[in-house]
């Protein structure tokens, strides 16, 4: 007969492995590790983007448009994107877009080095990033059923979101940290890297091309 710590102990360990069980697909955990580098990235970026913005202007309403910038494409352009997802190479959506936030991150720190930054610089940025977003992230959720059994889709679904919720928690103080240590142009560059393994991993990650639904109809 096991013992009332015996039991416990037995019970905790089958708790954790169903609560990390996508994790144990490698394909899904690789994309998970992407989304991670991904969204500490881009959540690093939100603070050091508002503190950059305020040192070239100290103009409170640049500040708040240069830091909501990233938002109306999403507005805009999210239903275009969960279209295309159903349509194209989801796998690629995904790739390409990481890789441009990558790069205009990196484009950033470089105009920052050399001094020729500017608060229409950030803004362009933020749209640009913000429009890649549009794309990438119904792709990332459609792509989900690819890369998971059907019994894990839900389990799969809810790390998906806790990693996305534990970078928009620890992003912003990452930023900030990096920022005061080291400035605005390394932090960018850190930014710029960390979203460029998002992108490698992302490469890694062997899905079909086709997706689910359209090999069901065919």
């Amino acid at each position: 007969m096991r013992s009332p710590v015996t039991s416990a102990r037995l019970s905790g360990r089958r708790y954790t492995r169903r609560t990390f069980q996508s994790l144990a697909n490698p394909e899904y955990r690789r994309f998970w590790f992407s989304l991670i580098f991904l969204m500490a990235g881009i959540n690093m970026q939100m603070l050091a983007r508002g503190q950059l913005a305020w040192e070239l202007t100290g103009d409170v309403f640049l500040v708040a448009l240069v830091s909501s910038g990233f938002a109306p494409p999403i507005l805009l352009f999210s239903l275009f994107g969960g279209t295309l997802a159903d349509r194209w190479n989801r796998r690629r959506m995904i790739q390409y877009s990481q890789l441009v936030v990558s790069l205009v991150a990196g484009i950033v720190g470089v105009t920052i080095v050399t001094g020729v930054v500017n608060i229409w610089i950030l803004f362009g940025a933020a749209l640009t990033q913000g429009f890649c977003w549009s794309f990438m992230m119904p792709a990332r959720q459609a792509i989900i059923p690819q890369l998971v059994g059907e019994r894990e889709i839900t389990n799969a679904i809810a790390l998906n979101a806790s990693g996305m919720a534990l970078m928009t928690l620890s992003g912003p103080g990452l930023g900030g940290l990096a920022y005061s240590a080291f400035g605005p142009a390394t932090t960018y560059f850190v930014m710029a890297a960390l979203m460029f393994v998002a992108f490698v991993l992302m490469t890694t990650v062997n899905v079909e091309g086709v997706p689910v639904e359209r090999r069901r109809r065919e």
